[in-house]
């Protein structure tokens, strides 16, 4: 039910293009993602994790998105200066961050919950982390809408 909601709030906002970049997602995810996604936003999917070799990659993206890695604070740093605004987050509980440094370098880091009880590879799991990243997408997407229209 809370999948529907979501979709029905997804299908309400303005949402442009957004450039994403999506690191080390499995490939049934990506599949559900892609298909959601309606190519409502630029997409790019890397096979390998985030790291100081990878980071490169989300130069000129404004969201990122990470499945199994947690950004470090060097990691972070990196992707501030690279003009990262977002970074979603798929874990099984969120992380423990530095959440000053979110705050101070105006990053926002999203966590979509897994719960693994039902198993990584559950298609309606899979499912509703899918929606949820969505909706997160297109929130990041008009809260960067509005942002855009403040500095005008």
């Amino acid at each position: 039910m809370l999948s529907i909601a979501i979709a029905r709030r997804r299908n309400n906002l303005k949402c442009h293009e957004m450039k994403v970049i999506a690191y080390n997602t499995g490939q049934k995810l990506k599949e559900l993602i892609t298909i959601g996604n309606r190519k409502k936003h630029r997409i790019t999917w890397i096979s390998n994790t985030l790291d100081s070799c990878t980071i490169s990659f989300a130069s000129g993206k404004r969201v990122v998105l990470l499945t199994k890695e947690v950004p470090s604070s060097f990691i972070l740093e990196k992707l501030v200066s690279l003009g990262i605004r977002y970074v979603i987050c798929l874990y099984r509980k969120p992380p423990i961050l530095n959440f000053q440094f979110t705050k101070t370098n105006a990053i926002e880091i999203f966590f979509v919950s897994r719960d693994f009880s039902f198993g990584s590879r559950d298609s309606n799991l899979l499912k509703m982390i899918s929606v949820e990243t969505l909706c997160i997408l297109d929130i990041c997407d008009a809260c960067a809408d509005d942002e855009d229209q403040g500095r005008k």
